[in-house]
């Protein structure tokens, strides 16, 4: 299999000596939940951790007791809130200010009309995530779809399309989250598209692909030879510098699924990296997909909010067992080409069901 991991090196893109404790626990939560997608899912994949953390981190925030504190741990972060919304907002802040990249993050609460949230979620949110509030029919499903999409295309330029179907908002739907992330950089060093040419890629040893490829000779990038992980680490660095994507190719032809057994190291690794004069040759690629990460979160540990006998997630509204999370769904795109990386964008969707009182006799 491939699995691309759409992560913004965010050490680098803060002007802080140490990382906060959000990007150290962002990082940790990549590993985990890249080693826990490749036990399941095939093919080509697409992913933004960063999307998701940020997301649930929102949701972390109306959540109460044990399920605040499963959360927390399985996101790696302090069960502290405050401390929590404090270090996202200036995360936020300061990946969004370079002039030289786009990278945007956007985040929306799309309510159910008549459903009531507590005030003190709503300045949470708005205050910390710069999310929008907007109150929709859930009842007539095509139109409040066709609303929530339009958001995110419109944060996304379009990028993203049809994250909502109408047949996933069902009757017990009355509140969705939603993170939209767009990033557009052009390489540092720009890849000249005469040089472009066709090579074989392996997805296995036996199953090779011609694909074009984009070629660099003897240039200076950061690169490391992994001789414990057989594998080799290049990085690529955007405009301004602050923003990179990290590549790793193992050294055997049949070698990424060993590799992907050591995915803790292989993150520790990219930040590893020196200067190396290095003749690059990577594929051009163009691919989207779509995921559900309820499974790979419960796997990871967080399954209270997913369960209406222990959700607590009476900080957005109502009581504890008033409401759970349904599906946690991720849709995101890539095109890398010899400009840069043209567009990329991931987002994440909560979907909540509020239980009623018959419901919750059953439960």
């Amino acid at each position: 299999m491939t699995l691309l991991v759409f992560q913004l090196l965010m050490a680098a893109a803060t002007a802080q000596n140490q990382p906060s404790k959000v990007i150290e626990a962002n990082n940790r939560f990549t590993s985990e939940l890249y080693k826990q997608l490749i036990k399941t899912e095939t093919g080509n994949l697409i992913l933004s951790p960063l999307s998701a953390d940020t997301v649930l981190a929102l949701l972390h925030s109306g959540c109460e007791g044990s399920t605040a504190q499963e959360l927390a741990q399985t996101l790696h972060l302090p069960n502290d809130k405050k401390q929590i919304q404090t270090e996202e907002k200036n995360l936020l802040g300061q990946l969004q200010k370079n002039d030289k990249v786009a990278c945007n993050i956007a985040n929306a609460l799309f309510a159910q009309k008549d459903f009531k949230i507590k005030d003190t979620f709503l300045t949470v949110a708005k205050d910390y995530f710069d999310a929008l509030s907007e109150t929709l029919d859930f009842g007539k499903p095509q139109q409040a779809a066709d609303i929530i999409n339009k958001w995110v295309e419109n944060k996304t330029h379009n990028v993203i399309k049809n994250l909502v179907t109408p047949d996933a908002l069902t009757a017990d739907t009355i509140l969705v989250l939603v993170n939209a992330l767009r990033f557009k950089g052009n390489w540092s060093v720009q890849f000249s598209v005469s040089n472009t040419q066709k090579g074989d890629f392996y997805r296995t040893a036996n199953d090779v692909l011609k694909v074009d490829f984009l070629h660099h000779s003897r240039k200076h990038f950061k690169y490391h030879e992994s001789k414990s992980l057989k594998a080799e680490f290049l990085e690529l660095s955007f405009a301004n510098d602050d923003f990179s994507m990290v590549f790793v190719l193992p050294q055997a032809k049949d070698g990424l699924s060993e590799l992907e057994k050591h995915a803790c190291e292989v993150f520790d690794v990219s930040r590893q990296l020196e200067s190396a004069y290095v003749n690059v040759a990577i594929p051009k690629f163009k691919f989207d997909n779509t995921m559900d990460l309820k499974a790979t979160l419960q796997s990871l540990g967080a399954s209270k909010i997913f369960d209406p006998a222990q959700a607590d997630l009476s900080g957005i509204s109502g009581k504890k067992g008033d409401l759970v999370v349904s599906k946690v769904v991720q849709k995101a795109f890539i095109d890398l080409n010899e400009g840069g990386v043209e567009a990329a964008a991931a987002t994440c969707r909560f979907n909540f069901c509020h239980l009623t009182t018959t419901e919750r006799r059953r439960l």
